[in-house]
């Protein structure tokens, strides 16, 4: 699979869809939880940076990325970080540039619900400058503060806010990521990829004062959803500030779709014939789904184009699909913005096994000096079947060795006679014929009346074998 994941389908029913637009680990990764444990046992930070020193948040199918989020449900409820050295809040000193990201989905958004806060201090000519960034919901707007953080090249510490300009909608997921480049000294705070608000990190508050920068003294915790009430997901600290606007375009699900590939799967019989392929998805307007199959009697050959695929239409095959093992495909993709999936419950794959053939009514014997002729009536009078005479010595066990023409049983094609010649004058040998499929061997039917003979020469017809 490829970014797929499982969703709920119809009925509640698991099912496949795309894989929603979750980070991925890198270098400049400082923090990243998921809340993807689908134990429902622990919350973890995937880049092993930071130290999960208390939680009381609680897991929700309610998410926005992959199957879970973190849910909080007010005072007391929080997550509470400690960075490991090496990490940005683990050690003091300058940070350089950072992001801090994270998905919201607020329940009542009451003014003074805080999300994230961070709280600590640093020596300044032996006195004690207390630092806070924290975000916090005020008259439904989101507000960032950063008390004491930037300072100037005297060691002066400056307070810079930021206010989301548009309200902040409760019951619905938003992406909130705040960014300082230290390239261009700005602190930017975005939603949804949507530009909220910008500050100039310098001493004059605009593009032309002396640039500021952010200097974090003794390391301390971090909280998050200290006092909100809602749902969080996909917390993300980075040393790297990425073009965020995307976000806005990108939407929630991969727009580079999701593959699908089965295991071949056995129907236990050479010939299958694929007949049709029917499914439960809902596929929304501007998405699509691609089905594909293909089929031999032996996948230990199969690579990338062989056998060939097949594109099934309106729940048929374009063209003949046959073999024993049948091995299915799928392609999803995503509505322009990524903002849709399909989502497949399940596929079921309806085929046809090759019945076999008739075995032959009525079966004849003429034996001979050593060897004995076989002869029966052609049930599938066609170039499509062949025949099999089954030999051997006791009734029912057609293991008969030593004949001219082979161990039991001997091929005759599509010929409705044999002589066997070889045999043990003498002997009483038993004999049944099977009908087989000449495109499909492996398929042979079942074994027609037994009869049986015993070849003599003519020495032996009068008193001597």
């Amino acid at each position: 699979m490829e970014n797929l994941t499982l969703g709920k389908g119809r009925y509640g029913q698991e099912a496949l869809q795309i894989s929603t637009s979750s980070h991925k680990i890198t270098d400049y990764t400082d923090l990243y939880i998921s809340f993807e444990d689908m134990n429902f046992s622990s919350i973890q930070d995937e880049t092993g940076n930071y130290k999960i020193e208390e939680n009381n948040l609680f897991f929700t199918e309610n998410s926005i990325v992959g199957n879970l989020a973190g849910l909080s449900r007010g005072k007391g409820s929080l997550l509470v970080l400690s960075g490991k050295k090496g990490s940005l809040f683990g050690e003091l000193g300058l940070t350089g540039s950072f992001k801090i990201e994270f998905w919201l989905n607020p329940a009542v958004c009451a003014s003074g619900e805080n999300i994230f806060f961070w709280r600590s201090s640093r020596n300044v000519n032996q006195y004690s400058d207390y630092q806070i960034i924290e975000a916090i919901i005020m008259n439904g707007k989101i507000e960032w503060k950063f008390q004491n953080v930037f300072t100037d090249s005297y060691q002066k510490s400056y307070d810079i806010y930021l206010k989301s300009s548009s309200t902040i909608v409760p019951e619905k997921w938003a992406r909130h990521s705040i960014c300082y480049d230290d390239e261009n000294g700005t602190l930017e705070y975005y939603i949804d990829g949507i530009l909220e608000g910008i500050a100039y990190t310098t001493d004059t508050g605009n593009a032309y004062g002396q640039y500021l920068i952010p200097d974090l003294g003794t390391p301390a915790k971090i909280e998050i959803c200290r006092s909100f009430v809602g749902s969080i997901d996909e917390l993300l600290i980075s040393r790297e500030v990425d073009d965020v606007s995307q976000i806005a375009d990108s939407g929630v699900y991969s727009v580079d779709g999701a593959y699908f590939e089965s295991l071949p799967l056995d129907t236990n019989s050479n010939g299958s014939i694929l007949n049709s392929v029917d499914s439960i998805m809902n596929v929304p307007e501007q998405t699509e789904v691609q089905i594909f199959v293909r089929a031999s009697d032996n996948f230990y050959e199969w690579n990338d184009v062989f056998p060939k695929w097949t594109l099934i239409k309106n729940k048929k095959p374009e063209s003949l699909v046959q073999g024993r093992y049948f091995q299915v495909a799928i392609n999803l993709f995503t509505d322009g913005k990524g903002g849709k999936t399909p989502v497949i419950t399940s596929l079921d794959i309806n085929y046809s096994v090759q019945n076999p053939p008739y075995a032959p009514d009525k079966i004849f014997s003429q034996s001979g000096d050593s060897e004995i002729t076989i002869s029966w009536n052609q049930n599938n009078p066609n170039d499509k079947y062949g025949y099999l005479v089954y030999y051997g010595t006791k009734p029912g066990e057609y293991v008969g060795q030593g004949a001219n023409q082979g161990d039991s049983p001997i091929d005759c094609g599509n010929k409705n006679s044999i002589t066997i010649t070889g045999l043990k004058n003498g002997r009483l040998y038993y004999f049944a014929v099977a009908t087989y499929l000449k495109d499909y061997p492996d398929i042979i039917g079942p074994l027609s009346k037994e009869i049986y003979d015993r070849p003599l020469s003519e020495e032996g017809k009068n008193g001597r074998f």
